[in-house]
């Protein structure tokens, strides 16, 4: 089964910070039930740092995305699989695809 990668943006607590104060955990398998509708319910996720807040970013993977918009993806099922650590996500700021390609080879997570 593929997964989706993307980017969840937290607070210094890891806690939501774009709405919502959902507690979330590294490496734990989140689902939630019922209808899922962008901007509404279920996770989000984004490709866009510069639209949302947060002090601490992470990869995150889903297997399946629900909805998206040029700024925000939803999912039913998300997990956060690692913290990007400061100079990775200024790297990433400067060029999405270069950083994202290196982190992917480097780092094997797929």
């Amino acid at each position: 089964m593929s997964k989706v990668l993307g980017l969840k943006l937290l607070d210094e607590n890891m806690q939501s910070c774009n709405g919502g104060s959902f507690q979330w955990e590294l490496d734990k398998q989140y689902e939630i039930e019922g209808e899922i509708e962008i901007y509404k319910s279920g996770f989000h996720f984004t490709f866009q740092l510069d639209e949302w807040k947060g002090s601490r970013l992470f990869i995150c993977e889903t297997p399946e995305v629900i909805n998206k918009q040029i700024d925000k993806i939803v999912c039913r099922k998300i997990r956060l699989i690692k913290e990007l650590i400061l100079e990775e996500r200024e790297s990433y700021k400067k060029d999405k695809k270069i950083a994202w390609g290196k982190y992917i080879l480097y780092k094997g997570i797929l």
